[in-house]
């Protein structure tokens, strides 16, 4: 019985050393990177101001993620929040948002190494 219990115990100090050392590295791994751009206003021709955001952040033609924060207990928890907008045509890599819930600063998702849905955890990567 003695035995059992060092084992355990030696296992149990395994784990905690194991995570310990690799756990951040699991969580971040295990989440989806993706990468994001900062929005911004542009003036438009009738003089109001719009956001300006990269086309290859639309999804579906009328869509786009952007990536919300959550203050956890330790850190900072993303997360990629889908919202429907209505654009058009800035320039060759640019849409104004005329419809849409889009603030300056926030940042929305261009690419990602694996699919998502809306709501899910991502690691943004600069």
């Amino acid at each position: 019985m003695k035995k059992l219990v060092t084992i355990l115990m030696a296992l149990f100090c395994a784990v905690i050393l194991f995570f310990t050392f690799f756990g951040e590295t699991l969580f971040y791994e295990a989440k989806p990177q993706v990468t994001t751009h900062s929005v911004y206003s542009m003036f438009t021709a009738d003089g109001n101001t719009a956001p300006i955001i990269p086309k290859e952040s639309l999804v579906d033609g009328e869509y786009i993620y952007v990536v919300t924060y959550i203050q956890g207990f330790s850190a900072e928890i993303s997360s990629a929040e889908m919202r429907e907008v209505t654009t058009q045509e800035y320039d060759d890599t640019y849409l104004l948002v005329i419809e849409g819930d889009l603030r300056n600063g926030e940042k929305v998702i261009i690419t990602s190494d694996r699919p998502f849905n809306d709501g899910d955890k991502v690691t943004v990567v600069e």
